[in-house]
């Protein structure tokens, strides 16, 4: 199964909310834990900015997921 752009980057941003909350964290907190801003991790969760893949691995490291996890629906 082929999946356009917007909807790999929609799921991301999805699973990365999801993760945070799953995780009792604050925006701030993971921000915190990623060395990037509130603001930037805002725009990722709202899918107006895609994480590079660095901080897809290390989201991977944090959660415990792997980082496929962060592409399905």
């Amino acid at each position: 199964m082929t999946m356009d752009k917007g909807t790999l980057h929609a799921n991301i941003a999805k699973k990365i909310k999801q993760y945070r909350k799953a995780n009792h964290l604050t925006q701030a907190q993971l921000a915190e834990y990623l060395h990037i801003s509130t603001t930037a991790l805002s725009h990722y969760e709202q899918c107006s900015r895609t994480p590079d893949i660095e901080t897809l691995l290390e989201l991977e490291n944090i959660f415990g997921k792997d980082i496929h996890e962060f592409f399905e629906k």
